[in-house]
């Protein structure tokens, strides 16, 4: 197994990122498909899918679709990964934020 290989099956899982008022619940797959639910205070302000894969210590989502349109189809990010462990990931977004992603089971 590769160390991409590798890197892809750690992500693979549920996890969820809080900030402030919002959560980021996120649905890696092994086809390379997620699911992302984004809430704020509870309230559900985003629902998307779309497809997932780690390039060069990055982790890149494109949205394929989101019910509430809040992302549009197409949309890319490509989030450095910082540091990945069992229960939990850090990333770094393009705009510099740091969010850390726990394992929900």
């Amino acid at each position: 197994m590769s160390n991409q290989e590798s890197i892809n099956t750690r992500l693979i899982g549920r996890w969820r990122a809080r900030q402030g008022h919002y959560t980021c619940d996120w649905l890696l797959r092994p086809d390379g498909s997620f699911s992302a639910e984004v809430t704020e205070r509870g309230v559900a302000i985003s629902h998307q899918i779309g497809t997932w894969a780690v390039e060069a210590m990055e982790l890149v989502s494109v949205c394929s679709d989101d019910e509430f349109d809040l992302v549009g189809p197409g949309h890319e990010e490509r989030d450095s990964l910082l540091e990945i462990a069992e229960h939990y990931f850090i990333l770094r977004t393009k705009q510099g934020t740091r969010r850390k992603y726990e394992r929900v089971h």
